[in-house]
C-alpha cells in the first residue's frame, strides 16, 4: 500500500503551523516535527504501508484551503495531499 504524507522544508513548515487553526497540535520546532515524521514513515513502513513524501508549499496549500473553504489543519492538510497525488497520478497516465 502507498499513501502519501505531508513533507515540509523548514520555511514551509513555519509559514503552514503559523497558518494553521490547530498550530497548538504541532510540534513546536522543525527539528520535532522531522523526528515525529520520520518515525511516523519508519513504521508505516514495517506495516507494509510506503509513505510518498509530498513537499508542500505553503501558499499554494492556504490558497487550496480558502477555495475548498477550510481551515489549514490536519484534516484539510491531509485532504489536499491526497487530492495532489491523484491529480497527479492522474497526470502521469
Amino acid at each position: 500500500m502507498r499513501i502519501g504524507v505531508t513533507w515540509y522544508t523548514e520555511q514551509e513548515w513555519r509559514l503552514v503551523r503559523d497558518a494553521a487553526s490547530d498550530a497548538e497540535r504541532l510540534e513546536a520546532s522543525y527539528a520535532e516535527w522531522v523526528a515525529m515524521a520520520e518515525e511516523a514513515t519508519k513504521d508505516m513502513l514495517a506495516a507494509g504501508i510506503v509513505a510518498e513524501r509530498v513537499f508542500i508549499n505553503a501558499s499554494e496549500l492556504l490558497a487550496w484551503c480558502l477555495a475548498q473553504r477550510k481551515q489549514n489543519d490536519a484534516a484539510a492538510r491531509s485532504e489536499y495531499v491526497s487530492q495532489f497525488l491523484m491529480k497527479n497520478r492522474q497526470g502521469a497516465s
